[in-house]
């Protein structure tokens, strides 16, 4: 995707992270994270559909804080995946949202972004 299309600040970011396919659970590496989503990387391949919905899990390191996150399957190549949040709990969103505003280090860029991801 160009960076021309993207409207999500992407950044490097690293949890202990988990997709849950059908009650299963694959771990994953994170790759990087946005308010609209995340890409992950799998050392192996995952029985997942374009298209297909899951349920991502991310704790923070050092912490008892785990991110849960619905999302579903929206691209996917080589063993890197990209996955669009569609429903979270707002304690969830919240440590997101503070997790994108302490890195891209500018609170009004996250408050349009916001903006952008509500009037979708």
């Amino acid at each position: 995707m160009s960076d021309e299309r993207r409207r999500f600040t992407r950044i490097e970011f690293d949890a202990e992270s988990n997709i849950i396919i059908k009650g299963t659970h694959y771990p994953v590496s994170m790759l990087d994270l946005c308010l609209k989503g995340v890409l992950f990387e799998a050392d192996t391949s995952l029985p997942i559909a374009m298209g297909e919905e899951c349920l991502l899990t991310m704790r923070l390191f050092d912490t008892d804080i785990v991110l849960e996150f619905k999302s579903r399957l929206v691209h996917q190549h080589n063993k890197a995946m990209g996955f669009e949040f569609f429903s979270q709990s707002l304690e969830s969103f919240t440590h997101l949202r503070r997790i994108i505003e302490l890195n891209v280090g500018d609170e009004k860029i996250v408050n349009l972004e916001l903006s952008e991801l509500w009037n979708r």
